[in-house]
């Protein structure tokens, strides 16, 4: 009789939906509608309510935008309360934060996003980045953030 090999839901593909935050509903609506140019499915949310959104739909990844004043402090908390939800733990949602410059480049690959975009950002950049973070496995996601981890500490500049 043969088995079926069981699948880690882990590394199960991400929904193609994305969840852009920014607290600007302007600048949220623009990069949605970017994002959506590349065919993927894209909610806004302007406010504070991203943990409860996560926990409705199951997004594939979450473009948060940190790159206004303040913003990067608050971006790496939203990182935070996302990563150490439990409620939402059994869904993986990849992370692509958007921070002002790479000051924080280190402190943002520990925290567990799966990819950093500085500002200025380009739409295929935009849109290229967040198909390559739908698109990895979980294992994929690991070696990536290691990697870029890595660079950083190197002080590798940024490609």
């Amino acid at each position: 009789m043969l088995r079926r090999q069981k699948t880690d839901p882990a590394d199960e593909p991400l929904p193609p939906r994305v969840l852009v935050v920014d607290p600007d509903g302007d600048a949220a609506e623009l990069w949605a509608r970017v994002i959506e140019t590349g065919g993927h499915q894209v909610d806004r949310l302007a406010g504070d309510a991203v943990i409860p959104q996560l926990r409705r739909t199951p997004y594939g990844c979450a473009v948060i935008n940190a790159s206004q004043s303040g913003g990067a402090s608050k971006g790496f908390q939203l990182v935070d309360s996302i990563r150490n939800d439990e409620e939402r733990q059994a869904r993986r949602v990849g992370l692509v934060l958007v921070l002002p410059n790479a000051k924080n480049r280190i402190f943002a690959w520990e925290s567990g996003i799966d990819e950093m975009l500085v500002m200025p950002i380009d739409a295929d950049r935009l849109i290229a980045t967040v198909s390559d973070v739908l698109g990895r496995t979980r294992a994929e996601r690991i070696e990536h953030r290691e990697a870029c981890l890595a660079a950083a500490r190197r002080g590798d500049p940024l490609d």
